[in-house]
């Protein structure tokens, strides 16, 4: 059976409403729509309290307030009941839980489980995907499915931010607070609107929203691919001495008249063990000049120390008859 939440809906409604969700009071001016979880899972036992006919809002009561879910939704609300109870809301809909507030043009919450989900609709562009909000961290994804009760999710063509850098994978899953599995995965520390440098991988681990461990992944300067695989590897918080991972580059715009916009020291660092590391290195620039550095450091005992360090590089104007 279904409950259609409407604008301008008449005093019998509301009252057929109520008669169909089992209510002995009814309230008909309420502003919000709430569902309360006591920390076991949800059942039949939980039972529609509160309901605004001509808003759309209204609230679910079951338990304390502490772990209450709010609804809203500006265009409209159906509610199912019988066999797999869920509430569909249209319009700038909006769910908030403590684990997180969910907001998309669509959402559907099963009533019989600790479950939502939203797909985007329209243009598929960041704009129009649905948002996840945990804390300071902000997802999109075409598609996110997630468990407010136990926080974990799981997200299509999905954006995270992680780290000072930015998270984008085909298939994103969290299995707890503190570990996230991406699938197809790009890592960067560029902006979001154009990634100068990013390290794609196969598969991707996140622990506790600051390292990334990755399996078959290589690197990209701008879209060019670099000419070997990284079998697997590890990005750290912070650069440590006795770890491998990403260097950070910086901006180059003192040479804008002869080479263009630059990218200087974008490269990997390689901790092989306490006596040699290596670091590979580049500076390129929009008029297709570039430097490549491949530094070896080695120590023997603590009375030798020393490096091999290789380089290529080539030099073009910004002006065809440059050299």
């Amino acid at each position: 059976m279904q409950l259609l939440v409407k604008r301008n809906r008449t005093i019998i409604c509301v009252l057929f409403a109520f008669l169909l969700l089992g209510l002995q009071d009814g309230y008909g001016q309420m502003r919000n729509l709430e569902r309360q979880d006591d920390g076991s899972t949800a059942t039949s036992s939980n039972t529609f309290t509160e309901l605004n006919m001509s808003t759309s809002e209204g609230s679910v009561q079951g338990g304390s307030t502490e772990n209450a879910v709010k609804f809203q939704a500006n265009d409209s609300l159906i509610v199912r009941l019988g066999n797999g109870r869920k509430a569909f809301l249209f319009g700038m809909a909006k769910i908030a839980h403590t684990s997180g507030t969910l907001v998309s043009a669509q959402i559907t919450m099963n009533l019989d489980s600790t479950t939502v989900e939203a797909r985007a609709s329209g243009v598929q562009d960041s704009l129009g995907m649905p948002v996840l909000l945990m804390g300071e961290d902000e997802i999109k994804s075409t598609r996110i499915l997630f468990n407010y009760k136990s926080s974990r999710g799981k997200f299509e063509d999905a954006q995270i931010s992680v780290s000072d850098g930015l998270l984008i994978g085909s298939k994103i899953k969290n299995v707890n607070e503190s570990e996230v599995f991406i699938q197809d995965g790009i890592y960067s520390t560029c902006p979001p609107d154009y990634l100068y440098y990013y390290l794609e991988a196969k598969q991707m681990k996140v622990v506790d929203e600051e390292e990334i461990f990755f399996t078959n992944a290589r690197l990209y300067v701008l879209d060019i691919p670099y000419p070997f695989v990284l079998p697997f590897g590890y990005v750290p918080a912070q650069m440590d001495k006795k770890r491998s991972g990403l260097l950070t580059p910086t901006y180059v715009f003192d040479a804008q008249a002869s080479k263009g916009i630059g990218l200087h020291n974008l490269g990997w660092f390689q901790y092989i063990n306490d006596y040699i590391t290596t670091t590979l290195s580049a500076d390129v620039f929009t008029s297709g000049t570039y430097y490549a550095n491949n530094s070896t450091q080695y120590r023997v005992g603590d009375r030798f120390n020393g490096a091999i360090t290789l380089g290529y590089s080539r030099d073009q104007g910004l002006e065809p008859t440059d050299p």
